[in-house]
């Protein structure tokens, strides 16, 4: 990538899919990783808030979604 952050092909649409970079995704995970192993039965909800605080599923679903992008070019547009 010589530094830039991502790669251009010739014939391929280059699409960005607004997942961070990986110095978030890395904390994101170390977040979540945090949250699950301060698991408390006293303290349910607190749990609850830290996993939704980590942002870890929101670049799950960042993922996800440009899996399904990426499935439909090829099955349905056939690129």
């Amino acid at each position: 990538c010589n530094g830039g952050g991502f790669e251009n092909y010739d014939g391929c649409r280059l699409v960005f899919g607004n997942i961070d970079n990986v110095h978030g995704v890395r904390d994101a995970w170390k977040k979540m990783g945090q949250a699950v192993s301060g698991l408390s039965n006293d303290e349910v909800g607190s749990w609850f808030k830290d996993v939704a605080n980590s942002g870890w599923y929101d670049i799950m679903g960042a993922i996800f979604q440009c899996a399904n992008m990426v499935i439909h070019e090829i099955d349905v547009l056939k690129c």
